[in-house]
């Protein structure tokens, strides 16, 4: 259901997402009711869609980190240098490195995120803080990955949330990524995708995966493109942390 789900928010991703100063588009209408369920019908959980679907261009050479204090302020902060052709040029005297996050933009006339003067590009960056109804804190995460990030932080905020899992768990819990097509390429190619998934899952579930129509190819153990770090508080109000072991990385507390 969650591959099926992504399938359809990139393929919206596609089609409206640009600099909101320069589109006419209303995000209230995307999350009405209607149209939620309008999207939810085109879930078919016998067969996978395997239509082509349109994507937008990743990035690389990202890094993040999250932070909080006693007082329950938090930071879940991510930055990315997308390309290192034309990028890595620090702002002398500040130690900020500039990107190329333009290379994000659209060549179609007809795209939203068509490149223009003045214009902010889309992209892949996202990372994410979760609050109880009170507005107290209650988890932050994030991830390195292109366009796996998103799909990661939606595994995770479900772990976290539906089932439970303690930040580490949630970190080395297997994962899954539903790619559309080779890193970086031309932006307007269709593909129908691959399913990969961390082999520690079982046999039946990758064939049951395959029978109803899904490409799934299995990664190593610990081969998702994922390098996430978590943070959950407990009812005393303690934090509990997580780090990805698929990459470099540490949880600390002081």
């Amino acid at each position: 259901m969650m591959v099926e789900a992504k399938k359809i928010a990139f393929q919206d991703r596609y089609e409206l997402l640009g600099d909101p100063e320069y589109i006419d588009f209303d995000l209230e209408k995307l999350f009405a009711v209607e149209s939620i369920n309008s999207r939810r019908s085109r879930i078919d959980m016998s067969k996978a869609n395997t239509s082509a679907v349109r994507y937008n261009q990743e990035g690389s050479d990202t890094t993040y980190f999250l932070t909080a204090d006693r007082d329950g302020n938090a930071v879940s902060w991510i930055q990315s240098v997308f390309h290192g052709f034309g990028a890595s040029w620090a702002i002398p005297g500040t130690g900020i490195i500039m990107n190329n996050r333009l290379t994000g933009f659209s060549l179609d006339p007809k795209s939203p995120n068509f490149i223009a003067p003045g214009r902010r590009p889309a992209h892949t960056l996202n990372a994410w803080i979760a609050t109880h109804s009170d507005g107290s804190l209650a988890h932050v995460g994030g991830t390195p990955g292109a366009n796996i990030q998103v799909q990661t932080n939606f595994q995770l905020i479900t772990n976290a949330i539906d089932l439970s899992l303690l930040p580490q768990e949630n970190a080395e819990a297997p994962r899954w990524q539903h790619l559309n097509g080779p890193s970086y390429s031309d932006a307007e190619e269709n593909f129908d995708g691959v399913l990969q998934i961390e082999g520690r899952v079982s046999q039946e579930i990758l064939t049951e995966l395959r029978n109803r129509g899904h490409e799934v190819q299995e990664l190593p153990p610990f081969g998702h493109g994922s390098s996430v770090q978590l943070l959950s508080t407990t009812e005393s109000g303690s934090f509990v942390l997580g780090s990805d072991p698929r990459t470099e990385g540490q949880a600390a507390g002081f």
